[in-house]
């Protein structure tokens, strides 16, 4: 209740509402009446602290527009069966009038008179319900009666109806006596917008993108829709988008949080009830896991002729999958399914030179993921590296290259070449830049038997920007020089 321009204490209703649910802008017989389209509902709710038990209604199949209230009936309007329906304080049945059913949406509004309206689609008859809750039936296209001192008088019970009589014929009469005038019957008043129609939503990375056809403007032009949402947290917010929009995008949304969107229709009278999507869950794409961080091959070098290796690693970025395990391999022992950071092998020949390679498995909607691999090496240390020397890579801005990825005038190969590595080994080359330090191109090559490698085969277009070339060493990632890209 309001009192003194303040709200006052909330009043429970009682009764479990569905998000779509919409209340009448006015009460009736002290009670708010509140449809609830989901469940096909009326519910009567007493506005007393503390309430009496809410009256719930239960309506025929249809699809429903309203509710509206004439202070002492709820009138609903069936689009589905083509029905005008009236229902007490009470929640009995008061009156049912059929309208016109040629297509379109009838159009439902109150009027100052506190009398409801309802137009059917082509405007050719409106249906009026007077206070008390009686329904009369007017057919604008018929030629309405001289006016009645009876028409639209209030009747002993405080309500009023518009009685509409048929047209008197002519009296025979000499062509030079005018006929009586004619009166025009007063027009239906506008009223707030009807509901959208046909609202949607869609999910993506932290927003939500909804839709909905054209509302009712019940005889007042439509001058923006009004875009509201609740998360399933409380928190909430709101947009205004103009008139001729039937779509936006609602962005800041946390992802993994449901959200219900209501859109609402505003005219100059004010803003219409609004109708809701089904509840909509942002979320982040999903794509292959990162390589796991830090992998290392632990082990005690003093240890000989075997000894014990423990590889370990940490979690990597899952870009929106759940991890199901670490897919581990071992040169030449084989593959394993590791649920922790960490797994041991046992009694590995000291002199072995050993590549453990880690990737995360994940699991997706649309299945299993396996992602970017990392790698740590066992190797012999108190033995030279057989590459002879520290792993380098050393890059150049080469001749110029044209790809079906690699455009000229600015297309030029990358000169990579590598020294110090494993010999007779295959290699992960990876281009790299500002831009996408995700990875430009990731392409495979062999060194020879000294631990080296010339390779000109990766290219790049873009004037300006710092590029680099990467790669798995022995012992973790080895990064070349940078360098800026020359124009053409």
């Amino acid at each position: 209740m309001i009192d003194g321009g303040k709200l006052g204490a909330g009043v429970p209703i009682g009764v479990p509402l569905s998000p779509s649910a919409r209340p009448a802008t006015t009460e009736v017989g002290g009670k708010i009446a509140i449809l609830d389209p989901q469940k096909q509902t009326l519910i009567l709710a007493d506005t007393k602290n503390p309430p009496e038990k809410a009256l719930t209604v239960a309506l025929p199949v249809g699809d429903y527009d309203g509710p509206m209230s004439t202070g002492d009936v709820v009138v609903l309007v069936d689009r589905q069966s083509g029905n005008v329906l009236t229902y007490t304080p009470d929640g009995a049945r008061k009156d049912t009038k059929p309208i016109k059913q040629k297509g379109g949406t009838p159009r439902l509004a109150r009027g100052e008179d506190n009398r409801v309206y309802v137009e059917d689609a082509d405007g050719t008859q409106v249906v009026v319900v007077a206070r008390d809750g009686a329904v009369r039936d007017v057919s604008t296209a018929e030629r309405p009666a001289p006016p009645d001192t009876k028409a639209d008088r209030p009747n002993a019970g405080g309500s009023s109806d518009i009685q509409v009589q048929a047209p008197v014929p002519p009296r025979q009469t000499t062509t030079n006596t005018p006929r009586p005038p004619t009166t025009t019957p007063p027009p239906v008043p506008a009223g707030r917008p009807g509901v959208p129609l046909s609202v949607t939503a869609s999910a993506g990375n932290g927003s939500a993108t909804v839709n909905w056809g054209a509302a009712p403007d019940n005889r007042a032009d439509i001058t923006a829709y009004q875009v509201t949402w609740r998360a399933s947290t409380g928190q909430t917010g709101a947009m205004t988008v103009g008139a001729g929009a039937r779509r936006a995008t609602v962005n800041g949304l946390t992802n993994g949080v449901s959200y219900v969107i209501t859109v609402a229709a505003t005219n100059r009278i004010g803003t219409g009830a609004g109708a809701s999507a089904a509840a909509v869950t942002p979320r982040a794409p999903v794509s292959p896991a990162d390589a796991p961080t830090n992998a290392r091959a632990n082990f005690d070098e003093n240890d000989r002729p075997t000894r014990d290796v423990t590889v370990t690693w940490g979690q990597p970025a899952l870009n929106g999958g759940t991890l199901v395990h670490y897919q581990v391999t071992a040169t030449g022992l084989g593959t394993r399914q590791v649920t922790g950071t960490s797994t041991t092998y046992s009694q590995v020949q000291a002199t072995s030179v050993i590549t453990f390679t880690i990737r995360a498995i994940t699991r997706t909607s649309d299945g299993q993921l396996t992602g970017a691999p990392a790698t740590a090496v066992h190797r012999d240390n108190q033995a030279p590296p057989p590459g002879g020397g520290t792993p380098r890579i050393q890059i150049s801005q080469g001749t110029a290259s044209s790809t079906d990825n690699c455009h000229r005038p600015n297309c030029f190969w990358v000169n990579t070449r590598l020294t110090g590595f494993q010999p007779n080994t295959t290699y992960r080359l990876t281009l790299r830049s500002r831009a996408n330090t995700g990875g430009v191109v990731t392409e495979s090559a062999r060194t020879n038997a000294s631990g080296t490698l010339q390779y000109n085969e990766l290219n790049y277009d873009v004037p300006g920007q710092t590029v680099w070339v990467t790669t798995q060493g022995p012992n973790g990632q080895v990064k070349s020089n940078e360098i800026t890209w020359r124009a053409g």
